[in-house]
């Protein structure tokens, strides 16, 4: 066997040394290369794109890396902002006429059943109600029995997937339910638990409204009458 000298074994470390370094680039590249396939692919489906489209009686905020239509605005817009301003009103006059019959108690319940009100309503009624997306062709050539075509919106949808076209949205609607006009567009796919969740907070704004009149009502009361024995104690005093 040949003897190795010193030199030969500084040489053997070196390279020893190159191909672990070697090997660590190629892996750091494949790491890095995974990481912008991950971040290519989340701000495909994550990012909007804000279009400000209209198509026929609903306008497109914005969709995301899919085309998937995210903010939506339905035709009868104008009653999102009545209703809003309804209850809003409400809760500013009973909050200031009479802001010194009402508990403290009362007052905070009442912040907070407005403005979570307001986030639902306003969540609801710029949802994507439920826009099917769109078929590929070919799909459609291999089964054409499980999908039809809507003639207004251009596109093929499936049989089975409860897809109905809403003359007042001009759109076809997923999972249709009904069309509403107090969030300006239909119930679908998208936004159905929305609606019921929207639901049971109109139904809790009638109760707040509701207990809150009983309570600053007999409030009300009790302060009218310590103001009658008042004034009949100084009657009383003036005789």
């Amino acid at each position: 066997m040949e003897e190795l000298t010193i030199d030969d074994e500084d040489e053997r470390n070196e390279m020893h040394k190159k191909k672990i370094a070697k090997k660590k680039d190629k892996f750091g590249e494949s790491k890095k290369l995974l990481k912008s396939q991950d971040k290519e692919k989340y701000s495909l489906t994550k990012k909007h794109n804000y279009i400000c489209q209209k198509i026929r009686n609903t306008h497109i905020i914005s969709i995301d890396g899919n085309g998937v239509p995210v903010i939506t605005v339905g035709p009868d817009w104008y009653l999102y902002m009545i209703l809003s301003s309804i209850i809003t009103f409400s809760f500013l006059f009973m909050f200031i006429k009479f802001y010194q019959f009402i508990p403290l108690y009362l007052f905070i319940s009442g912040i907070i059943t407005y403005l979570l009100f307001i986030v639902v309503y306003t969540r609801l009624t710029f949802l994507n109600p439920g826009f099917p997306d769109k078929i590929d062709i070919n799909l459609v050539k291999k089964s054409k029995k499980h999908y039809m075509y809507c003639s207004i919106c251009n596109i093929w949808v499936s049989r089975g997937a409860g897809i109905k076209h809403c003359h007042r949205c001009g759109m076809c609607i997923e999972n249709y339910d009904h069309h509403c006009d107090w969030i300006s567009k239909c119930v679908g796919k998208r936004n159905n638990n929305e609606f019921n969740f929207f639901i049971i907070w109109i139904v809790m704004v009638v109760i707040y409204f509701i207990a809150s009149f009983v309570i600053v009502h007999e409030n009300w009361f009790d302060y009218q009458r310590y103001l009658r024995n008042i004034e009949k104690m100084k009657n009383n005093e003036n005789k």
